[in-house]
């Protein structure tokens, strides 16, 4: 969400620009050159692996990444003063304000849409309603709005549980929900983090897992979040030396228990992609060198990507994409059972893959753009049932949404249907 205060802005900035390092493409020259070599480790055979057999009815939600109904919750900014919460419906290509009041002009605290940027911190969105966390004086509140009735709700968030200066950056830390159930991660002024649940009906709320450094919510495996932290605040780490931090993922059981390491690597020496349903995580490594008197970061990924198996920790080879002269590789989504991953070739162009986890084969993907320019439809993660979803900016810096059959999309055949009034989920603030 839009703050007004600077310090918090360039924050949000740095990690995002942090995170985009670590898992979108970048435009460094490949090197031969192995001076300062990074060594991987190795993943941590889970203690306690009967957590992770029995899939859950948790969803992992990333509005308007990844649905499973035709549902995308959204939220619009207006005037640098309010928010409005709305619901847009893919399938009746129907958006509409979360409000229920009859001939409501939408312009001021009246409409029970209306969210104050003063107060809003935090914002998640399920299948049947969306959620939004603000805060009042010391008190934290939860806005809750379901879509099929448009009713809202506000609770107080527990006492204690987010004390403090706390602020909740779930475009980057990612978040989950089962049912009335909401899992966020909160980072306070020192740099530490925690996993906190919240009911959205009552905002009873408890602390599942605590971390000393940035963490957030990668994915759902059974009974069990899987979540990601950096081993180290990373303002107390070499900034110029990718040994310095690890990424570690980590199984934490909703029971309390104690949570299981299932995989680190230096920070910046990987690209990792979880699979909650396949219990996978499949990654591939950089290979970064550091050279010269400048310290330059250099990176020549082999093309290798492996899959880590959750409950077991062994590891396997899958597949080896053709990587001489790439600089870059990303493993982007999914979509059935096929992995899409991109390779950044000679600083400029992207050659995007698609893997057959079945049938262990790769080949080159694309699929010509909704609007005829370079949008990059190949890279979309977002999926609603049995559509593609894939955003497009014609120039106005209005996002319109185009639906594709997955079908289709997977063909390469570009069977787009533009959604009519979609550009009113555009999040201006962002």
């Amino acid at each position: 969400m839009a703050t007004k205060n600077g310090a918090v802005m360039k924050k949000i900035a740095l990690l995002l620009a942090i995170i985009t390092l670590c898992t979108a493409c970048a435009k460094s020259p490949a090197s031969s050159a192995t001076s300062s070599e990074v060594t991987e480790q190795s993943a941590v055979k889970p203690e306690n692996p009967n957590a992770l057999l029995q899939e859950s009815d948790l969803v992992y939600s990333f509005a308007p990444r990844v649905i499973s109904t035709s549902h995308i919750g959204f939220l619009n900014f207006f005037h640098d003063t309010y928010y409005l919460a709305g619901v847009y419906d893919v399938d009746t290509q129907d958006g509409y304000y979360l409000c229920d009041v009859e001939s409501c002009t939408h312009s001021d605290a009246s409409c029970p849409a209306y969210i104050s940027t003063d107060y809003a911190i935090g914002e998640y969105y399920t299948d049947k309603y969306s959620a939004y966390i603000i805060k009042e004086g010391e008190s934290y509140w939860l806005l809750r709005y379901d879509f099929d009735t448009r009713a809202k709700s506000k609770c107080n968030i527990s006492a204690d549980i987010l004390s403090g200066n706390f602020y909740l950056y779930n475009s980057i830390s990612g978040y989950a929900v089962e049912g009335d159930t909401l899992y966020i991660t909160a980072e306070s002024d020192d740099g530490t983090t925690k996993i906190v649940r919240i009911n959205t009906l009552t905002g009873a709320a408890e602390n599942i897992v605590e971390y000393s450094a940035m963490s957030g919510i990668k994915d759902v495996c059974g009974n069990a979040l899987i979540t990601w932290h950096w081993s180290d605040n990373l303002r107390n780490q070499d900034p110029t030396s990718p040994n310095a931090t690890f990424f570690i993922y980590e199984a934490v059981p909703l029971d309390g228990t104690a949570p299981t390491q299932l995989f680190l690597a230096p920070l910046n020496t990987h690209t990792v992609y979880t699979n909650g349903k396949t219990q996978s995580f499949y990654y591939a490594k950089y290979n970064t060198t550091i050279e010269g008197a400048n310290k330059t970061t250099r990176y020549s990924p082999d093309g290798i990507i492996y899959r880590l198996d959750m409950v077991t920790g062994e590891i396997n080879e899958v597949v080896k994409l053709p990587a001489e002269g790439s600089t870059w590789i990303s493993l982007s989504n999914i979509i059935d059972n096929y992995l899409i991953a991109q390779l950044r070739i000679g600083g400029d162009k992207d050659i995007t893959y698609k893997f057959d986890l079945d049938t262990k084969t790769a080949e080159e993907f694309s699929i010509a753009s909704p609007i005829g320019t370079d949008a990059y439809p190949e890279a979309v993660a977002s999926y609603a049932g049995k559509k593609m979803l894939v955003n497009a900016d014609d120039g106005t810096h209005l996002s319109k949404i185009y639906s594709i059959p997955k079908s289709d999309y997977l063909a390469g055949n570009p069977n787009y249907t533009k959604l009519e009034g979609s550009e009113i989920i555009w999040h201006s603030e962002y």
